[in-house]
């Protein structure tokens, strides 16, 4: 399993704002051409996949152990206006025969639905001291070793907000 994070883009006139993660090639430190792969319309500064699954427009695996690749993070507005790409990271490939599990979660409020930004989500795995991951914009996704058993729990700093009182005069029809 693969997880590919990156800074939360904001706009300035408010709009909401999707991804686009493209992967490329290294070929001798330069990125290939044309992208090996894209995903569009990604909704949280991260994207996580099952890398030995994934497939290339021509059926080919997207990686092979020993590979060398490239990765850049465009963000899109609601009126197709992008960022430009962020600066492209570098990683290399290496397949083992271990699984990984991913924990995913959205944190919501329990009254309106929408994301707690400000939250931390603690993972405990067997005896190891916990891990504390910071919840970005409500969504969060961690990775388990393969046989073992793990539990989460989510702490919130949720603040009230106080709204003005709308007055509307009465119909005297």
């Amino acid at each position: 399993m693969m997880i590919f994070r990156w800074d939360k883009a904001t706009d300035l006139d408010g709009d909401p704002i999707t991804y686009t993660l493209s992967f490329y090639e290294d070929i001798n430190g330069d990125k290939s051409v044309q992208p090996i792969k894209v995903y569009e319309r990604i909704s949280q500064p991260f994207f996580y996949m099952n890398a030995l699954r994934e497939r290339r427009d021509n059926g080919q695996p997207l990686f092979v152990t020993g590979g060398y690749y490239l990765w850049e993070v465009e963000a899109v507005d609601n009126k197709g206006r992008a960022s430009g790409s962020t600066h492209t990271q570098k990683f290399h490939v290496i397949f083992t025969n271990a699984g990984m599990g991913i924990i995913t979660g959205i944190v919501l409020s329990n009254t309106d639905y929408t994301n707690i930004i400000n939250s931390t989500v603690t993972l405990s795995i067997g005896t190891a001291a916990p891990t504390v991951v910071p919840v970005s914009e409500g969504a969060f996704a961690m990775a388990v070793d393969p046989g073992r058993s793990a539990s989460w729990e989510c702490q919130a700093d949720i603040r009230m907000q106080s709204f003005p009182t709308l007055l509307f005069p009465q119909d005297r029809s």
